[in-house]
């Protein structure tokens, strides 16, 4: 099984496209149960240096998925580029994957 995700999906990423400056941004991913996830981080940042980090929460199962969805905004409007921290509990230790 994979992790689903895709920007052009209302889905997962609403409203789709472009985000107007203070637009409230909802992003939801779907992570197979048996990765054992322990979190789930956004990392957004621009050529400028601002950078931001957002936790997603658990939302709900859906069969052999895990519903993570998180919200944001952005306080100016330019070019940003973003994407997701996944930890997963991996035998006796956590995996922090990079």
């Amino acid at each position: 099984m994979r992790i689903l995700y895709n920007s052009k999906n209302e889905y997962y990423k609403s409203p789709f496209g472009c985000l107007r400056q203070n637009e409230i941004c909802s992003l939801r991913i779907k992570i197979p149960v048996s990765c054992q996830t322990v979190s789930v981080c956004l990392y957004i940042r621009n050529e400028e240096g601002f950078e931001m980090t957002v936790p997603f929460r658990l939302e709900t199962t859906d069969g052999d998925y895990e519903v993570y969805t998180t919200e944001f905004s952005l306080f100016a409007n330019g070019l940003y580029f973003y994407y997701f921290k996944i930890r997963y509990f991996m035998s006796t230790k956590i995996n922090n994957s990079k």
